[in-house]
């Protein structure tokens, strides 16, 4: 039987169509009602599924913010607006949000609980950073997704310190592979490893101090 596709909450998608912008620029932008705003937007956006709606609402509120920062030439003329970080982030949720589908993260995000691992790497500035550097579009972003998605409840608080190395196992580890039964021998038959057992193993060891090398913490610089 086909999977039934998961489908935007069309009332909600035209309500988030109709929101005036959001400030993304100078300090009404870090006031408590414009994040209060912001939350409550993107929480609306994985309630009614209606990300086409949300990233279609941050385009619109990018364009003022734009016209008014980007007035420079040559090279540099964005500087302004990378220094705005309510804008800088606005802009990498949707670059992020732009690697995937709206029907990949409705069908991975349904509410607010399995929304938890999204919510963290949406409002985390250098972790959407590490993403957009490592998940190219031509990588499957919706297998990408489940992965953080599956490893976020077993990393108790630690994925902002392994979030690099979860990237890592979900791109090159994306396929189940056998190997040796570590237990019966080389000969004895295979078992099969999927990336999350990889991604926990090697947090494991990296904890104890057992691997040959530490695994490098935290994001890029």
């Amino acid at each position: 039987m086909p999977k039934e596709a998961v489908v935007a909450n069309p009332n909600e998608a035209d309500l988030l169509d109709k929101e005036p912008q959001l400030v993304l620029t100078d300090l009404d932008s870090r006031r408590e009602h414009a994040i209060r705003r912001d939350k409550d937007l993107f929480r609306r956006a994985i309630e009614g599924k209606a990300w086409n709606a949300y990233r279609g609402l941050l385009a619109r509120s990018m364009e003022p913010g734009l016209e008014e920062l980007a007035k420079g030439q040559g090279l540099n003329r964005f500087d302004a607006v990378w220094k705005e970080p309510v804008f800088y982030q606005a802009f990498l949720r949707w670059k992020l949000l732009g690697r995937l589908s709206e029907e990949e993260i409705s069908g991975l995000v349904g509410d607010s609980y399995s929304g938890e691992m999204l919510t963290w790497l949406c409002y985390n500035t250098p972790a959407m950073e590490e993403f957009l550097l490592t998940i190219k579009p031509e990588d499957d972003g919706g297998k990408v997704l489940k992965f953080l998605i599956d490893a976020w409840p077993n990393t108790t608080g630690m994925m902002e310190k392994y979030f690099p190395l979860a990237l890592a196992c979900a791109v090159v580890f994306d396929q189940e592979v056998a190997i040796s039964n570590p237990v019966a021998g080389p000969y004895a038959g295979q078992v099969t490893v999927g990336a999350l057992p990889r991604f926990m193993w090697f947090i494991e060891k990296n904890e104890k101090g057992l691997l040959a090398a530490p695994v490098p913490r935290g994001f890029r610089q």
